[in-house]
Formats: structure tokens, sequence, C-alpha cells
């Protein structure tokens, strides 16, 4: 097999992938498993079996492989950039698309994933992104009426690091994710006139520097 998993039963399962034959390139990764000639190999192919039920929307199946390759990853901190960027990926879709779970996943493991990101990462963009999702959990706290382990303060900061970081880099994607994170700190609060500001912002944003996708979202 080739180096980090890439050998053919891989490629073939991006191929698989990427015309939409999941089951197939579900197949293939985990064939890919069984030739990975270290840790490295394994943790590819298990994220990429990962991004292939995510590509279903099967946030269950998608968040436990990626969590599997984020544990195979914390014996290699060579590749903690690989880790973060797992833990960004099984973080967003457990606390933004909830949606694609049997049952929406618990606001723990979101914020698990994000402190575990958080410690590791290096990448701006992806950090801001944390940051940004540390604020949105919060909101799957009090979706849950269970009380939220961490204080909304800290939610709060979460944000607006977040935020700062994600106009300092110029991405219109990641600053408009940076205005909803702080309305859900403002609602959070109960300071409802400035999330329907930050909303509202995020709404203009996307009108003026947005992609259609972008807009749609928005």
């Amino acid at each position: 097999a080739a180096r980090r998993g890439r050998g053919p039963g891989s490629r073939a399962g991006v191929g698989a992938r990427r015309r939409y034959a999941i089951a197939k390139a579900v197949e293939l990764h985990r064939r890919a498993l069984d030739y990975a000639a270290n840790i490295d190999e394994r943790a590819e192919a298990m994220g990429a079996v990962g991004d292939d039920h995510e590509v279903a929307f099967d946030g269950d199946a998608a968040v436990e492989a990626w969590q599997a390759a984020i544990e195979l990853l914390r014996q290699q901190p060579h590749l903690a950039d690989r880790r973060a960027e797992l833990c960004l990926k099984a973080a967003q879709m457990a606390v933004s698309r909830w949606g694609g779970f049997r049952a929406p996943a618990a606001p723990a493991l979101g914020d698990r994933l994000i402190d575990e990101g958080l410690a590791v990462v290096r990448d701006p963009a992806a950090r801001a992104h944390l940051q940004i999702l540390r604020a949105y959990c919060g909101a799957r706290w009090s979706w849950t009426g269970r009380p939220d382990p961490v204080p909304v303060a800290e939610r709060r900061r979460a944000a607006e690091a977040g935020s700062q970081l994600a106009d300092q880099l110029g991405s219109t994607p990641l600053r408009g994710l940076a205005r909803r994170g702080m309305a859900v700190a403002h609602l959070l609060e109960g300071d409802y006139e400035d999330a329907l500001a930050q909303f509202l912002e995020q709404v203009d944003l996307m009108e003026r520097e947005g992609r259609d996708r972008d807009r749609a979202l928005a």
C-alpha cells in the first residue's frame, strides 16, 4: 500500500464516494485497513470511512469512524494537524449537523471534540472554526434542557475569539459562521436584540460577499 493509506483500495474508495456509491466506498476503505502498514495508514483509512458516511449524512457512522481515527492519531504527535482536522469534522457534525443522527448527539460529545481539537490545532482557520463551535455547543445544551457545564461567559469569549480570528483571515464563509456564533452567545445571555443584529449582519455579509450556497445557508 502507498504511504498514508493512499493505496489502490483507498484511491478506489475516494472514486466510489465521488460517484455517490457510498456502500462501495466504505467497503474499499475498510479493505484498505487490512493492508495498512502502520498507524498512520490505519488512521487515514478510518478517516476516509468517516468521510464516506458523511456524504450519506450518516452522522452516527461518520463520527464513530472519525473518533476511531482520532484515537489512533493520539499515538502520533507529528500528525497533530490531522487529528485537529478530524476533531473539527466530528464536532461540526455533532454540534451543527445533528439531523444526521438517529438521535441528536449529546452536546458533551461536541465539547470533548472541540476541547481536543483546540488543544492541538495549529491552523488558524481550523482554530477559529473550533472556537465558533464552542459557542454553538451552548445552544445544543440549551436545547436539551440540561444545565450547560461551560459558563455562558466562556461560550461568549470563544465566539469573540473566533470572530476576531475569522475577520483577520478574511474568509467570508468563516466570518459568516462567526456572526452566527456571536448571535448564539447573545441568545444564551438573553440578549435577543443583539442576537438579531448579528443574524442580520451575517445575512448582509453573505449578500455582499458570499457565494450562492453561502447566501442560501444564511
